[in-house]
């Protein structure tokens, strides 16, 4: 008999959740926390919004961007 590898069950319920969701909180929090240094050196110490909302539309875009490829994924190709 040939021994094959050992795939884990997929993850149900709340475990599943938590496993998908909890990066995603985490990057969130990280980015707020970023995003609020970033206001307090650039837009109180030097008045500078234009800096301010440049780097939230970088943030944002590179964000989207990413989402974007994530999503959608390779093309699927066919084999004749």
């Amino acid at each position: 008999m040939i021994a094959h590898a050992q795939e884990r069950p997929p993850a149900t319920g709340r475990l599943a959740m938590l496993r998908h969701a909890l990066p995603y909180g985490v990057l969130g929090a990280a980015l707020i926390v970023l995003l609020n240094v970033v206001e307090y050196r650039y837009l109180i110490l030097t008045h500078s919004l234009e800096i301010y909302g440049g780097l939230i539309a970088i943030v944002f875009a590179g964000l989207g961007i990413w989402l974007g490829l994530t999503i959608t994924g390779r093309p699927e190709r066919i084999v004749i």
